[in-house]
């Protein structure tokens, strides 16, 4: 069933039929093909966040089942489950293959999903390895620019061998039907579609049109999403990406590659880079931010907050602004268009009384998301999302609508430098009633309380382009969500 490498390379066979999973409930709940209009929250860790927990997957699931359903997540991402040197053998450092099926199999009677990260870029050119397998090239191309991997120690796979196509697409498999693993997210994407990745000249091999492209690679990338959608519909398929190829996202039949979604790595490493300036500075850089909703619908995004240390590198020489960069930051990304995932290593402060805040302040924004079908349905098509104002770089404040076919709009109001305004005017999108639903600068979250208590009432009063208008408080380096009601 799989085998169990040891340091000395002995092997250990396991009998598959040794667990029995509990989780019919979750299984017929996600029989059909994934759905992109729900909620997707995704709690990221590694299996050493999953060690800490407990000694192996079974005793730390419980643990873990804890933390994610205090702080609402619908998923989980575990990185590492497979290893490297032998991708289908679970990582034995936190259990064996009993172990992680209980581990998933806990998690889907909590209703949470589980996604793993499969390593299809690469092999290692250790002897035990798939490297000249039988004295030839096997599993790598024989021609060395092209199995010459930059990223490690080891061998590029060759996709233009159906030996290759097989395993990888095997793996997969092997994860989803037999541990019942919901999503499957395929690294270093950007490795597999350019021949010339990470090499200078002389060090690479063009397609046989002359370009750089890895037409096997491709080619392999849409068999893999069919296969996997054929047999397996109800599983995410994710790519995490730095190349800006098109269309990795979509449905093969309209020529997509047949991805459900892909990080938008872009996106995170912009704002997060603006939120590490200093507030004085940012007005320079506030189109730059703005812009990112120009390419906010070229594919179907997942918004990655992973930076490691994100926290100790926000702007702030004291934890009260850091920690209202972070508000601040969290809020942002999880009311703009796109699928939510916060990793664990974001957090480093070492305060317990501002991390329970923080646990709070997370879980009640996985509430609210999940709560305003808004925040979720229109993430597919700019329909479901509207500025307001994006036009205000000296204040640094920006004003945008959710959209939902279901009277379920919401008002956003983001202030990115700590100078509060009272008595703000901005543009409201119809006659009606704002009412104020969420504030960051709450002092349940740790702010200052610079909040919205009344309901505000529309008034004809021309403002950001917009007939309509209110006036509101603005907190500092805030982030403030209205429910809007319209008079019609």
């Amino acid at each position: 069933y799989t085998l169990d490498a040891d340091e000395e390379g002995m092997s250990v066979v396991y009998d598959k039929d040794s667990y029995t999973f509990g989780d019919k409930n979750w299984v017929m709940d996600h029989i059909d093909e994934t759905e992109h209009d729900k909620p997707l929250s995704i709690y990221k860790i590694d299996t050493g966040v999953v060690r800490s927990f407990g000694n192996d997957y079974a005793a730390a699931s419980k643990k873990l089942v804890k933390v994610l359903k205090a702080g609402k997540y619908t998923h989980v991402d575990i990185t590492g489950i497979s290893l490297e040197m032998n991708p289908f053998v679970p990582n034995k450092e936190v259990g064996g293959v009993d172990s992680l099926k209980e581990l998933v199999d806990t998690l889907h009677q909590a209703s949470v999903g589980v996604i793993m990260n499969l390593n299809m870029v690469y092999f290692s050119k250790n002897a035990m390895e798939k490297g000249w397998f039988d004295g030839t090239s096997i599993y790598e191309s024989a021609d060395e620019r092209r199995s010459r991997c930059t990223l490690a120690d080891a061998y590029n796979y060759d996709y233009g061998r159906p030996q290759v196509r097989s395993y990888l697409i095997g793996l997969a498999l092997y994860y989803i039907e037999n541990f019942h693993i919901d999503g499957i997210r395929v690294d270093d994407v950007a490795a597999m579609l350019y021949l010339d990745y990470g090499k200078g000249p002389g060090q690479w091999s063009a397609n046989i049109y002359g370009g750089k492209e890895n037409l096997e690679a491709i080619d392999f990338l849409k068999e893999f999403c069919k296969v996997i959608r054929k047999t397996n519909p109800e599983t995410l398929l994710i790519a995490k990406d730095t190349s800006g190829w098109p269309r990795l996202t979509g449905s093969l039949e309209d020529g997509a590659m047949g991805f459900d979604y892909k990080w938008n790595i872009d996106w995170m490493n912009e704002l997060c880079d603006y939120v590490k300036m200093d507030p004085l500075y940012r007005r320079d850089k506030y189109n730059e931010i703005m812009n990112t909703m120009l390419y906010a619908y070229s594919n179907r995004f997942i918004l990655p907050l992973t930076h490691a240390n994100l926290y100790n590198e926000l702007a702030g020489e004291n934890d009260e602004f850091k920690f209202a960069n972070l508000r601040l930051l969290l809020g942002y990304s999880y009311f703009m268009p796109g699928k939510k995932m916060i990793s664990k290593n974001i957090m480093t402060c070492t305060d317990e009384k501002i991390n329970k805040i923080y646990d709070k302040f997370v879980s009640d924004l996985n509430s609210l998301y999940e709560e305003h079908s808004s925040l979720f349905s229109g993430d597919d098509s700019s329909d479901g999302f509207e500025w307001i104002n994006n036009f205000s770089a000296n204040e640094c404040i920006a004003v945008f609508r959710r959209k939902a076919e279901c009277n379920d709009d919401l008002l956003v109001v983001v202030n990115f430098t700590p100078i509060a305004r009272n008595n703000y005017k901005i543009g409201v999108p119809y006659s009606g009633k704002y009412k104020e639903i969420f504030n960051s600068d709450s002092q349940v979250y740790g702010g200052v309380g610079i909040t919205n208590k009344q309901l505000k009432l529309s008034k004809k009063d021309e403002c950001d382009g917009r007939e309509d208008s209110i006036r509101i408080s603005v907190p500092p380096l805030g982030i403030t969500v209205f429910s809007c009601t319209s008079n019609e």
